[in-house]
Order: structure tokens, then sequence, then C-alpha cells
């Protein structure tokens, strides 16, 4: 078995050595210490396109259960320039820690175009997420309004009557609800109240978001 420390000095010497086939081969190890080790010392080479294959099959498919290996995951995907994986990840992913690390990718990118994702996840239930998607849209040098800081924090908060009452432009902060997928009563009740708002908005974008509930794991949401 791979000790911790044993584990980052086998992947910096695979590293020193330019072995990314050793060290992609590692992010499939048994051991939870060798696979974040492996990322990590990943993040010092050129990633070809093999490796950032892998990563982005591991980080957002069911193959890496531990949250901390695949929040380092994140972090190579961000330097693979994989905005697509980690737009996915912020807006839905189960691990508000794995949120966490997109969001702070993502504002490393420079890229404005990105912005509305972090906007969206100012709505996230978690405190964390929200800090780090209001710093990533400070790196992006994009500001929001006092309305709209408003309405997601009151999405953030479960008050969904102030996305009904808002219309059209809840509809992105609603939508991000209903990616959520956790299986608690909570969590599910906050996507039927997400439904309810949408069905109260009554326009044809607020239905087509809402059609994203019919595939939900937990059977209340799909109900509703």
């Amino acid at each position: 078995a791979f000790e911790p420390v044993a584990a980052v000095a086998a992947a910096q010497a695979l590293a020193a050595l330019g072995d990314e086939a050793s060290l992609r081969r590692g992010l499939t190890h048994e051991q939870v210490s060798a696979r974040i080790a492996s990322a990590a010392a990943l993040a010092s080479v050129t990633l070809s396109p093999e490796t950032a294959a892998c990563v982005a099959e591991r980080v957002t498919g069911e193959t890496e259960p531990v949250e901390q290996v695949r929040a380092a995951l994140v972090r190579l995907a961000a330097q693979a320039g994989d905005a697509a994986v980690l737009t996915q990840l912020l807006e839905g992913d189960s691990s508000s820690l794995v949120r966490t690390a997109a969001a702070d990718a993502i504002g490393s990118f420079g890229d404005s175009a990105l912005a509305p994702a972090l906007a969206a996840a100012l709505g996230d239930s978690e405190e964390r997420v929200r800090e780090a998607a209001q710093s990533g849209l400070l790196r992006l040098n994009v500001s929001l309004d006092g309305p709209a800081l408003f309405l997601a924090s009151a999405v953030a908060s479960g008050q969904f009557d102030a996305a009904r009452q808002a219309g059209a432009v809840a509809v992105p902060l609603l939508a991000r609800v209903l990616s959520e997928t956790g299986l608690s009563g909570d969590a599910t009740r906050r996507r039927c109240d997400a439904l309810a708002a949408l069905g109260g908005i009554g326009l044809p974008a607020a239905y087509e978001t809402a059609r994203r509930a019919l595939t939900d794991a937990a059977p209340t949401v799909r109900a509703a």
C-alpha cells in the first residue's frame, strides 16, 4: 500500500522523469493517496490529449468516488483548458468541494464568456461554492447589479417566490437548481420548489427548463 508521503515522492519522481503515462495510470490506482499524488504531479507536466481525455472521463463519470481526488482532477481539467467539463461540474456535481474547485478554475480562465456559469452558481445551496463563484466573477472583472445579486441570494436560500416573481431572468438560476443531484429530503424539496417557480413563470423557456426534471433520480422530483 502507498502511504501518502511515499505516494507523493513516487509521483514527483515520475514527473521529474516526464513519465506522463505512468502518472496517468496512477489516476486509477487502488490507493487514494496514489491517485491524489498522481493528479498533483501531472500538474507539472504538459498534458497529452490522451491524459486530458482520461481526466475528463474520471472527473465527470462515476469511476472516481472520492471527492478529494476529483477536486484534484478539476485542476487538471483547467490545465487542459477544458471549459466544458468545468462548467458541467460547476452546474451539477454532487460534491460542493468539486463545484468549488470548478468555480475557482473557471475564474482563473480569464474568459468572460464563462461568467454566466459563475453568476448562476451564486444561487448554489453551499456557501463555499457561492464565495468561489463571486471571487471568480471578480477575477473576470464582471459585476452584477443589485437586483441580480438579490435574486441569486434568494434562490440560494430557497426563497423561490422571489424567483417566480422575477420572471425570465430567474430561469438560469432555477435551471441550475434542477441540475443538483442530492437525494435528501431538503435537496429534493429544493428542486420541487424550483419546478413550482418555473411553472409560475409560465414562459416557454421555463417550461423547457422544467422538462429536465423528467430524468431526475428522485421520484418526487419527476412527479412534480
